[in-house]
């Protein structure tokens, strides 16, 4: 157990050379493995047992990212690695590899544990992060849009425009760089579904789930008012002309997320569940239907969901609402707002890259460009 305050000092996970460092050697390495204080990550990674586990799987990611980093000085840190340095939304798997990219045709070394990627790094599409090399937003943005599944691109796409982190005209400068790189046409479609009025990764995401089973992108961040303008919720997504608004409930925002300054006490518990039932009671009221999901209903069984949608248009349709309704971005009714999701696309474009982003239920992951 002598070992073990050294063995803690080490970043983790750590390398043989790292140890080296802190007098530790090859022997007492392996040694501690057998023992199981250390797990060996993957061949000369390894991490102490009990703080590995303890670990959060993405604060996990972020070791093997500054592991990569003292591997390879040199490269870049990239696409979600990236997006997780930059604090954006990351997906709700945890991808087992750090991503890296080099400028370097002559590059061939690579580990099980090192996604290494290809490519061109102009000056302006990299920038530096607690001593790391990293891709910048707008390059972070694009190379996610080009590699991940597409609701978890969007979520980065509309986290990063919301905060004002970056712009679509620096999106598409950094696409257009890209044009002939492989998966681009999938950046096309994401920035076709991005709305930066989404206030959460799993509106953005439901926002994508739904539509490829069918479901119009409805408008984000709608206030509803009564007919004397009484002003009564902003719901998550509107179809106003349908008469029917969206809520998507992640379990924190009623079981309590300290992170977010909700209590967890059960008294807290019931006044945000109270709450939201007087909240959804009074959007019925108008003659609204209001369709709720959650996080595990829109990952595991969105075609309940979906149903549960076509339900409540058919529903309104056979009545009438009086609500009033205006985009939070204008104040405008939604029929008259003239937000455009994308300036960087036309209408025209982006029409053709919606359609056919309903082809395929099933985006899958792509290597992107050239890998080792």
């Amino acid at each position: 157990m002598l070992l073990l305050p050294r063995l803690l000092a080490l970043p983790q996970p750590f390398f043989l050379d790292d140890a080296a460092q802190a007098h530790l050697s090859r022997h007492q390495v392996t040694r501690e493995v057998e023992r199981e204080v250390l797990t060996r990550l993957h061949r000369g990674l390894y991490a102490v047992t009990d703080t590995w586990h303890a670990t959060p799987p993405w604060d996990q990611h972020l070791g093997l990212v500054h592991a990569a980093h003292r591997a390879h000085p040199g490269y870049v840190t990239s696409h979600v690695s990236a997006a997780r340095l930059h604090g954006l939304p990351l997906p709700g798997r945890r991808l087992p590899q750090a991503v890296l990219t080099v400028d370097d045709d002559s590059t061939t070394s690579g580990h099980e544990w090192l996604d290494l990627r290809r490519g061109e790094l102009p000056g302006d599409e990299r920038t530096t992060l607690a001593d790391i090399d990293v891709t910048t937003i707008p390059r972070t943005v694009v190379d996610c849009a080009r590699s991940l599944r597409l609701p978890e691109a969007v979520a980065i796409a509309d986290a990063a425009l919301r905060a004002g982190r970056c712009t679509a005209d620096d999106l598409v400068r950094v696409r257009r760089g890209q044009r002939r790189w492989p998966g681009v046409t999938r950046a096309d479609v994401v920035f076709a579904h991005a709305d930066p009025r989404r206030e959460s990764w799993l509106e953005s995401a439901s926002a994508v789930t739904f539509h490829s089973w069918g479901v119009p992108l409805g408008v984000p961040q709608v206030d509803v008012f009564s007919p004397d303008g009484e002003w009564l919720a902003r719901v998550d997504v509107a179809w106003a002309s349908l008469g029917v608004v969206g809520e998507a409930d992640g379990r924190g925002k009623f079981l309590g997320a300290p992170e977010l300054g909700l209590g967890d006490v059960p008294a807290d518990v019931a006044r945000r569940l109270l709450r939201s039932h007087d909240r959804a009671e009074s959007l019925r009221g108008l003659g609204l239907q209001v369709v709720r999901w959650t996080s595990q209903e829109r990952a595991s069984s969105p075609r309940t969901v979906v149903a549960r949608w076509h339900r409540a248009v058919a529903a309104a349709a056979a009545s009438s609402h009086r609500a009033v309704f205006r985009c939070s971005c204008c104040r405008l009714p939604p029929t008259d707002c003239e937000f455009d999701r994308f300036p960087g696309l036309t209408s025209a474009r982006r029409a053709a890259q919606l359609a056919r982003s309903r082809v395929g239920r099933g985006w899958g992951q792509t290597k992107g460009e050239r890998t080792t």
